[in-house]
């Protein structure tokens, strides 16, 4: 089984995979270091640290689970 790599929470204002966009490559290199810290944070099960990624309006959307909105109520699921 492969991990698939995500974004949570975002950042408003860019597009992002445009190939002729000049910071589609400073994009991608956020976006996979920011990935790269959220599945440490799960490797060591450390929830504070996965909560404080998500923004304060955040929304997770798992399968077969009712969306969860807000990174308070996110990290009350995750306890």
């Amino acid at each position: 089984m492969g991990l698939v790599p995500y974004v949570v929470g975002g950042r408003s204002g860019r597009a992002v995979g445009q190939a002729d966009s000049p910071s589609a490559e400073v994009v991608r290199k956020e976006i996979e270091a920011f990935n790269v810290k959220f599945l440490e944070a799960h490797q060591r099960m450390d929830n504070a640290a996965i909560a404080r990624m998500w923004a304060e309006d955040g929304v997770s959307l798992l399968p077969e689970t009712a969306a969860i909105a807000g990174r308070k109520a996110i990290a009350k699921f995750r306890r």
